[in-house]
């Protein structure tokens, strides 16, 4: 993630301004608008009253990559959280990006920590001065439940955090949304396995064999296991 920069920035003073919500002398001011796109599990686009358009991200937290697993399903569990919603940002910071980093309340929940304990991200540990005392507290404890339950992405054995992937790969975070892909998911009818496009053997599962999922977690309710040769 690109370093945080305190809100008294150009586009937050402007934010401010425009919504009349406090200034920068304020602990916690917010902002409320309309969630009109989400681009990953934790990265989405908010419209304001007056029609302008911000990028807000999720604080103390990172969702996989595009391409890493469980980066489609933490997707589909944000767009289900907040897509078409009227919702409140608490914020403090910006990023390099120009993202508005911000803690999100929808109908009383956190979707941060709902996406902690879904599995769907990581607490990100790197700027702690992002969160309150007690939210760290939380997201800590989120994680390690979600971690000992094996819930989400922490089924596999050594998921790779996204800014390792990211530091791998030689690639930048985006606010280009990618269209969801269906049926990625490939299971193999006759062993019960499924596997991942990032899985050995993934272009091999025979035709005759072959069964189609939209997200691991449809397999798994489907009676199938994940392949032994997943990373």
């Amino acid at each position: 993630m690109l370093r945080p920069t305190f809100a008294c920035t150009a586009i937050l003073v402007t934010l401010l301004t425009i919504t009349r919500v406090g200034t920068c002398q304020e602990l916690m001011p917010f902002i409320d608008g309309d969630v009109t796109s989400v681009i990953s599990g934790d990265t989405f686009f908010i419209k304001l009253e007056n029609g302008r358009k911000f990028p807000v991200k999720l604080q103390g937290i990172a969702a996989p990559e595009r391409r890493q697993p469980y980066a489609i399903e933490s997707r589909r569990k944000l767009i289900e959280k907040v897509m078409g919603k009227n919702v409140r940002v608490f914020f403090r910071f910006t990023d390099g990006l120009g993202r508005v980093l911000g803690k999100i309340i929808v109908d009383g929940e956190d979707i941060a920590l709902s996406q902690i304990s879904y599995g769907y991200a990581w607490f990100y540990r790197t700027y702690p001065n992002e969160l309150l005392d007690d939210d760290l507290l939380l997201y800590t404890d989120q994680e390690v439940a979600a971690k000992n339950d094996k819930i989400g992405l922490w089924k596999d054995k050594s998921p790779v955090a996204p800014w390792t992937y990211r530091a791998v790969n030689k690639i930048q975070e985006s606010l280009e949304p990618e269209p969801l892909i269906v049926a990625q998911i490939r299971g193999n009818k006759r062993t019960k396995y499924y596997l991942r496009p990032d899985c050995a053997g993934y272009k091999s599962v025979p035709a005759r064999y072959r069964v189609l999922f939209s997200s691991e977690s449809e397999a798994e309710k489907a009676g199938y296991r994940l392949g032994n040769n997943c990373k």
